[in-house]
């Protein structure tokens, strides 16, 4: 009777947790914490060059910190160690937090390993990303396109080949 009970105990956490875990949309709330409470991995396998962090923060700079940083319930950064210390370069007191409860020990360290990993997947659609900044060329900016992370000779490569395929067709 007693290994019964504790089947039937492991088979409910294991649906209870099955449920929790894949919830698929999970209600997030953003905080606004101290950066200074933030704590960074130092186990985190991703590593960003001091220019990326640059590039971050002259991305802040330009559009403002709008991606929340993701944490775990001890404050440990999961999702965001790049903006974190792009807000430590611009001296930002608060950045924009979501706390993740739901996920395991586990789950936080593939979460932080999947997040960095799938953007890496993407690719990009040279004519859209030609057009896009052919559209942005055309406008009155009042920045400088290089706060998109492409250096102006990458832009001005991409227009090229995007004017040369326009020219062959």
């Amino acid at each position: 009777m007693a290994n019964s009970a504790k089947e039937e105990a492991k088979a409910a956490s294991r649906s209870q947790r099955n449920v929790t875990t894949n919830a698929g949309l999970i209600e997030i709330q953003v905080q606004y914490r101290a950066v200074g409470d933030l704590t960074l991995d130092p186990r985190n396998p991703r590593q960003h060059s001091q220019r990326q962090i640059n590039q971050i923060a002259d991305s802040i700079r330009e559009f403002g910190f709008i991606m929340p940083v993701v944490v775990d319930d001890t404050a440990q950064v999961v999702i965001g160690h790049a903006r974190v210390l792009a807000a430590k370069k611009l001296d930002m007191p608060i950045i924009p937090v979501v706390e993740i409860k739901h996920l395991s020990k586990a789950q936080l360290k593939a979460l932080r390993i999947t997040d960095n990993r799938l953007a890496q997947l993407a690719h990009w659609d040279e004519r859209l990303l030609g057009e896009s900044f052919l559209e942005l060329k055309e406008l009155d900016l009042d920045f400088d396109l290089s706060v998109t992370g492409f250096s102006l000779p990458e832009i001005d490569l991409t227009l090229r080949v995007l004017q040369e395929g326009m020219n062959v067709e």
